[in-house]
This record gives structure tokens, C-alpha cells and sequence, in this order.
């Protein structure tokens, strides 16, 4: 048998990863597009002022 077609030659033998790191790997995967997305498309008004009524203004400066 040709060495170079044995899986174990160096001691490592390779085995599927098991359901659960999939999943985790996809999920993963899926929220990383979706923050790149939002960053991307605006995602939204970020910020203090989205807490405030469009009628609030702010204090004018007084100059003293």
C-alpha cells in the first residue's frame, strides 16, 4: 500500500466535525453577516438624539 494514501501516516486521522460545531459554525456565521449588513445599510439611527422628541432643542450657548 502507497504511503502517501494513508490517512494515519503522520498520526493524525481525520474525522467529521460533530453536528453541534456545525450548527455553531453556521449561527455564528449568519450573525457575523447580519453586523455586517447593519453596519453597512445603516442598520438604524444610533445615538442620544434617538431618544429625543424631534421638537426638544438644545440650550443655546450663552457665550459668558
Amino acid at each position: 500500500m502507497d504511503e502517501s494514501q494513508d490517512p494515519d501516516v503522520h498520526g493524525q486521522k481525520w474525522t467529521r466535525a460533530p453536528r453541534w460545531v456545525k450548527v455553531t459554525g453556521v449561527v455564528v456565521a449568519v450573525i457575523a453577516v447580519l453586523l455586517l449588513a447593519m453596519a453597512l445599510f445603516g442598520g438604524g439611527q444610533h445615538g442620544p438624539s434617538r431618544h429625543m422628541h424631534s421638537s426638544h432643542t438644545l440650550p443655546a450657548s450663552t457665550g459668558q
